[in-house]
């Protein structure tokens, strides 16, 4: 082989390797960026199951709230209706 040739060959070799190394760079950044939004995604989702969470406790005691109401004037209401009769 002759230095010319060898030299080629080396230069070639070495393009090719630093496009690999670009390539798989790149992928991997996609990778990791991809990640991240499913990351973020995932703690948005999280955060509205909190906030629903939240909804929900919140509603239940307005509901107990009002179930405990009504017993009280039934109870109320019965009591008065026995001391009528």
């Amino acid at each position: 082989m002759t230095d010319g040739l060898l030299f080629t060959i080396l230069g070639t070799m070495c393009g090719v390797i630093g496009l690999l190394y670009n390539v798989i760079r790149n992928l991997r950044n996609d990778f990791y960026n991809e990640l991240d939004k499913m990351k973020r995604l995932s703690d948005d989702r999280d955060n509205d199951i909190k906030e629903l969470i939240k909804e929900m406790k919140s509603d239940l005691k307005e509901d107990m709230r009002e179930i405990k109401n009504d017993i009280r004037r039934a109870e109320s209401f019965k009591c008065a209706g026995q001391n009528q009769g």
